[in-house]
């Protein structure tokens, strides 16, 4: 199995290596080019004692620092794609130890601008983690040893923000960042725009700072989620979406995708780091319910996996299994991620004459595409493949993993 894999990884390196030599034309931004292929360039370097690959990492530092500049001039501060998911990931690189210069000392500039972005963000019912003002406060935390000012206050913004569901639980309405609007009455179950990810952010301010107050609310917040789990047979445990203001039953949807962005997977991971964060066993004892259901699937159609991508697609699957068979001792999940591993090697490899990353990416409206960056292209994927070989490797915080 290593050895093969290992020649897969490498297969994505050589052509990543063949994209470097455009890396002034990577999109600025950690989730895409920029973010994905300096991550793999430094965890490969990593893995494999390769220099070059790690000179590359840190040639690419100086882009990410440049794409902090562009963003701001385009006033784009969204953890996706703008100015707190490159000062995020900076902090992150110098917390693994793959850069030396004072990061805080570099962005302190930068704090007072993502503050203001995540306050008018909440005014405007905005906390969605990848666009929203969520993704600002997680970028706070990364590297914190303690809360400071700005951490306390958009915390308390957050905490005064929420509505409450039928069962008497808060949830902070769902906002269609494309739409521009928030929707009152529905409780979003994804970890990439939904509660899911405002506990578990506020699960790592928890960490720094054990208030009471801010344990209660977490643990209200997590049972509101869980009051909407289904109560009949369903594709899912938990809904993609559902009206907080009715009765779980009224969804008459089939259940949720398979993937990291929304589904039993995500949630799994959030009341994890929850369960974990407030100690609270029973949390733990869901979140491996929700991996346990979704471990025997493998109909792709049904649970709508169209690509290999970390956000939606298999390589996802197969991190988020792979990384849940080291937290539970109990299960031997080594047969899923080895089937969801050669989906992913399957993929990628698929009409390579065509899409040069093979099925790395899918758009419902324009098909596959060549993808190279971190949320649904290669660089992400090879990310995935290389934590089989060293799962310590902590790239997974990126996504709340």
């Amino acid at each position: 199995m290593t050895k093969n894999l290992i020649k897969e990884i490498k297969n994505i390196k050589s052509k990543i290596d063949n994209l470097y030599q455009s890396k002034d034309l990577y999109i600025p931004a950690l989730l895409y080019e920029l973010g994905g292929i300096c991550l793999f360039y430094f965890y490969y370097g990593k893995t494999f004692n390769d220099s070059k690959s790690l000179d590359k990492g840190n040639i690419l530092v100086d882009h990410i620092l440049e794409g902090i500049k562009t963003n701001i001039k385009y006033n784009n501060y969204r953890f996706s794609t703008g100015v707190s998911g490159l000062g995020w990931l900076l902090k992150f690189l110098h917390k693994e130890e793959f850069i030396d210069f004072e990061v805080e000392d570099a962005l302190s500039d930068l704090d007072e601008y993502i503050y203001k972005y995540a306050i008018e963000e909440i005014n405007r019912g905005n906390y969605d983690f990848l666009h929203g003002a969520i993704g600002a406060l997680y970028y706070f935390t990364e590297g914190a040893h303690t809360t400071n000012e700005y951490i306390e206050n958009i915390t308390s913004k957050v905490t005064l923000g929420n509505e409450i569901t039928i069962y008497n639980k808060p949830y902070w309405p769902s906002f269609n960042v494309s739409e521009s609007k928030r929707h009152d009455d529905i409780l979003n179950f994804g970890l990439s725009h939904g509660q899911p990810a405002i506990v578990s952010v506020l699960s790592k301010i928890y960490e720094l700072n054990s208030s009471n107050e801010l344990k209660i609310l977490l643990s209200d917040a997590t049972y509101a989620m869980l009051d909407f789990k289904f109560k009949t047979k369903r594709n899912s445990l938990f809904p993609t979406m559902t009206s907080a203001t009715e009765d779980i039953e009224q969804n008459m949807s089939k259940g949720s995708r398979l993937g990291w962005c929304y589904g039993d997977l995500g949630m799994g991971v959030s009341l994890w780091d929850v369960g974990k964060a407030i100690q609270n066993e029973d949390f733990k004892k869901i979140a491996l319910d929700c991996i346990n259901f979704s471990a025997p699937k493998r109909d792709l159609n049904l649970n709508s996996i169209k690509d290999a991508g970390v956000c939606h697609g298999s390589s996802g699957v197969m991190y988020i299994f792979n990384k849940f068979s080291y937290l539970n001792k109990e299960v031997d999940y080594s047969e899923t991620v080895e089937y969801w591993k050669n989906v992913t090697i399957e993929m990628i490899h698929s009409e390579q004459e065509k899409y040069t990353t093979g099925h790395s990416a899918w758009h419902n409206e324009r098909g596959y595409y060549n993808d190279f960056g971190f949320l649904q292209g290669l660089s992400g994927i090879g990310l995935s493949l290389l934590s089989l070989i060293d799962p310590d490797i902590k790239w997974g915080d990126v996504l709340l993993m």
